[in-house]
């Protein structure tokens, strides 16, 4: 599962960001926050592409500095990889990474996480029989 994260200047938000989404997905969990789904039902191999979309912020930089971008002896592939793209809106951020990703099940939410992590297993469920889920 490939889960897409288009950013637009988002070195303020990023980084707060992408410490509740790992903290979350690291949990492997039966229960979320306050009662939420855990990522427990989420596929083990779950690789988070940042999409950025020509920031000038430096937002690129702060996703690679990450430890998740780096291999490890436990992990050989990166669970975060950024690839950046000329500016072109969120629409065509979103396009990018979609075409980008290789896997099966591939989902996209907001670099600031205003759809709460928990709500991943729900989307996944919902794909589950459907080639198209969509979430508010």
């Amino acid at each position: 599962m490939t889960l897409v994260l288009p950013a637009f200047n988002e070195a303020a938000r990023i980084g707060p960001a992408l410490d509740e989404l790992f903290g979350y997905l690291h949990r492997r969990g039966s229960e979320g926050r306050e009662g939420g789904r855990g990522s427990a039902p989420l596929p083990e191999a779950l690789t988070v592409m940042v999409v950025d979309d020509g920031s000038v912020d430096g937002t690129a930089d702060l996703v690679r500095d990450r430890p998740e971008a780096r291999p490890t002896t436990d992990r050989p592939d990166p669970e975060l990889s950024v690839i950046s793209v000329p500016h072109g809106g969120k629409g065509a951020a979103v396009r990018a990474g979609m075409l980008a990703a290789d896997s099966d099940v591939i989902v996209f939410a907001d670099a600031d996480m205003a759809t709460p992590p928990d709500m991943l297993p729900l989307i996944v469920e919902a794909l589950a029989g459907h080639d198209v889920a969509l979430g508010s």
